[in-house]
Parts: C-alpha cells; structure tokens; sequence
C-alpha cells in the first residue's frame, strides 16, 4: 500500500531546483522515459567540459571518453539512484578491458552535499573512480532538451550512452530491476558500437512528468511539465503519490475527473490532500482491497 505521506517524502527527494535554464521533473512511478536533444554544433558535446576526480583535480570529459561512453549522473539524496549506482557499477566491471567502451559516474550534488556523495558512492561503487560536477550547470550540454520550453530537464538517475559521433540515448529511472537494467544497458551499449544507435527506439516511454511540492498546510501540489499519453496516465500517477489510488472508487473518480478538467481547461496545477489510512474515515472511505480486515470476534 502506498503510504502518500513516505510517497511525498519520495517524490520531493528527487525533484531537485536545478538552477537557470534546467528544469528538474519527476519521473512517473515505476516508469521510464527516453529523448534526446539536437547535437550542438561543437566538434563533441563534451568539448570544454570539466568535472572533478576524488582529489579535486579538474577531468576533462573529453579524455575519459571512448567508442562508446556510458555516463550515470546521481546525486547523494536521490533515493533511487542508490540501486542504480549498483547497476553502473556491474556495467564497468563488465567492460573493465575494453577498449572501447567507458563508464562513468558523475555526482551533481552541490558542494555541501560532496561529502555524503563521496561515502554513497564508496559504498554502492566502491570499483569507479569518484567524479563529480559543481552542480548541473557543469554538464547541462548532456541533459536532453524540452521541445515546448527550450529548457533542459534532467531527472535522477539519469543514465546515457553517447556513442562515437554523439548520438545519445537517454534512460530514465526505471522500476526494472538491476540485473535487467544492466542487461538494457549493455544491449544499447552493444548497439552504439555497431554504429547503429539511434534515440527513442524501443518500447513507447512512459513520459509524464511532474512537479511535486509541498504546501503548508500539508497539501501536494502537482504542476504538470509533460501530459506524457494523455490526461488519464496523469491522473494515474497523482492517484499513486497521493494515496488516493486507495480510496474508494468513487474517490478515485472524482479526483481523476478534476485532473482531466484542469488540463483541458489549460490548467497545470493540481493540489491534493494526500490520503491518510489512518484517519477515521479511511475506514469506509478504502478501496475493498485497502480495508482492515475484521478480527474473527467482529464478524457478524
């Protein structure tokens, strides 16, 4: 059952402020997006490009690429970039004596957060040399671009492979789990270095995305970036942070059809008391399969 009140610690955790020209999104529970951005007229899209390595001494990303380069960007408090540090790991040990394929790590937490990256990072990929950027702005050339704002968006963890000549496949936060993403990880790999890669092949992405605030009196706030398939695919992932995916279905109803009036009334804006299971009315007010089931002396 989805506890709305972990759910909104969740959502915030990895719907960061990124900063001018970067919008941070939160990735629809459980689902995965994909996209890419124009090339940059630039020789390579990392040209000039500069992190950090566990010593401070300034890395051009350029000189750690390859034929092929995987590059997981993370941060230290986004809760499910913790499993996905295992997975790149995995990924570089898997192509630990090639020559041509390379894996990255690159932390974007700001500096006060460096410390706390450093130990995550010791602890999920002790193997991988630490690298980290001074916030997104450093590798903003990587983040794909949305179409409508002109804004460059990145949701953690984000994954890429960037093959030879810079064509980029991005993969977003997934519920898949970590011996299946490296799996995907290494058939795009696979695919880069015959040449062939190309972006949004693949299954259709689940690309809604949203973001989620706080209010002060306890609310959540949803602000839609990306509509994704549709209205309906909205409503279902505010009905699963919320907790209202554990109402009644009347409940469930109601707030799905104030989702699909907001937006075809232009709105972008949806605010949400998430549902509390403990409250007296949650009782009555579950779904059949949310309900506590009766002691044995209860039962008429």
């Amino acid at each position: 059952m989805v506890d709305p009140r972990s759910a909104l610690g969740a959502a915030l955790a990895y719907t960061l402020l990124a900063g001018p020209g970067i919008t941070a999104c939160a990735s629809a529970p459980g689902g995965s997006r994909t996209g890419a951005e124009p090339l940059d007229a630039s020789p390579r899209i990392t040209t000039d490009m500069i992190v950090f390595d566990a010593a401070g001494h300034r890395v051009s990303v350029d000189a750690l690429r390859s034929k092929v380069t995987v590059v997981g960007l993370w941060g230290a408090y986004c809760e499910p970039c913790s499993s996905r540090l295992e997975a790149i790991a995995q990924l570089a040990d898997r192509y630990v004596d090639s020559d041509e394929v390379a894996v990255l790590l690159i932390n974007v937490d700001e500096p006060s957060l460096l410390e706390n990256a450093r130990s995550k990072a010791a602890e999920r990929a002790p193997q991988m040399p630490f690298y980290y950027a001074k916030g997104y702005g450093a590798v903003a050339k990587l983040l794909p671009m949305r179409e409508e704002t002109g804004r460059r968006v990145i949701s953690l963890p984000l994954v890429l492979v960037l093959s030879e000549n810079d064509t980029i496949r991005y993969t977003y936060n997934s519920d898949a789990s970590t011996q299946d993403y490296v799996e995907a990880q290494i058939a795009l790999v696979d695919t880069a270095l015959e040449g062939s890669l190309r972006v949004n092949e693949g299954e259709p992405p689940r690309s809604v995305a949203l973001k989620i605030e706080g209010t002060a009196s306890g609310e959540m706030s949803f602000t839609v970036l990306r509509v994704g398939n549709g209205p309906d695919e909205v409503a279902d992932v505010i009905l699963e942070l919320s907790g209202w995916n554990m109402r009644s279905e009347s409940k469930q109803a109601e707030l799905r059809e104030r989702v699909k009036r907001t937006l075809a009334e232009g709105g972008e804006r949806i605010v949400v008391r998430p549902w509390d299971p403990d409250a007296p009315e949650a009782s009555t007010d579950a779904a059949p399969s949310a309900r506590p089931k009766p002691r044995p002396d209860q039962v008429p």
